[in-house]
């Protein structure tokens, strides 16, 4: 790291403004002292407060942990509530015009949930899905209307498809769905028809809740091990 880095002496102060991205940190070269080692900090942090993060209406791909960082756990690391983070499992062949078509069907239901987020009430203070983490289970503390989510699709026939699809224990038929909670690290997979309106009203379920199991691993997408523990 420290080769990588290009510190030769010790001690050194280096700032990761983006978690996903290691290469891009900044090696502190002033002086050991209180007063500039701070504006170094500070100036980082307003860069990096500067940049704009994903549209919170666009449905990316995911196909890399760096992918999965930017679109859905850095989103819900930085709200001051927490983000359900739905991800799409859809089949693109882009040889074939069928599937092209049966993909762009499959991300606009998912841009179309989105849609129908923003057009809700205001998400509510209170909710299931709050970082209690003295609480053993995911239990349904009152509705949530209007839950705060972020979307994305990962390519079901692609191996970032396969692993998520293991790593969630999704079914084979595509497509599917799993929602997030990344703070509470928990999920919960789609069951129903892949339509907007069940859509949302599943992630206002997950988002109380019900139905999410934590994980009993890391999110990440490079480990395929099948990791639910029931609550």
């Amino acid at each position: 790291v420290l080769r990588r880095l290009g510190i030769d002496r010790l001690p050194a102060v280096a700032v990761f403004a983006d978690p996903a991205d290691p290469g891009a940190a900044q090696v502190y070269a002033g002086e050991p002292k209180h007063l500039p080692l701070a504006r170094f900090i500070h100036a980082a942090a307003v860069a990096r407060s500067a940049q704009p993060g994903p549209d919170p209406l666009a449905v990316q791909q995911i196909e890399t942990q760096a992918d999965l960082e930017r679109l859905c756990i850095a989103p819900a690391e930085a709200s001051p509530v927490p983000v359900l983070c739905i991800i799409g499992v859809v089949a693109l062949e882009p040889a074939f015009a069928e599937s092209r078509a049966e993909h762009a069907r499959a991300v606009a239901v998912l841009e179309s949930v989105l849609r129908g987020q923003q057009l809700r009430s205001p998400h509510a203070a209170t909710g299931g899905s709050g970082d209690d983490d003295d609480d053993d289970e995911i239990e349904a503390a009152g509705s949530a209307p209007s839950p705060p989510l972020r979307a994305a699709w990962v390519n079901g026939l692609g191996a970032a498809g396969q692993q998520v699809r293991a790593l969630f224990g999704l079914s084979d038929d595509l497509p599917t769905a799993v929602a997030v909670s990344p703070r509470k690290r928990a999920a919960a997979p789609y069951r129903g028809s892949f339509a907007s309106a069940d859509m949302l009203a599943w992630a206002e379920q997950c988002y109380s809740g019900r139905g999410m199991r934590r994980l009993a691993s890391e999110l990440r997408i490079a480990d395929a091990a099948p990791a639910h523990d029931e609550l």
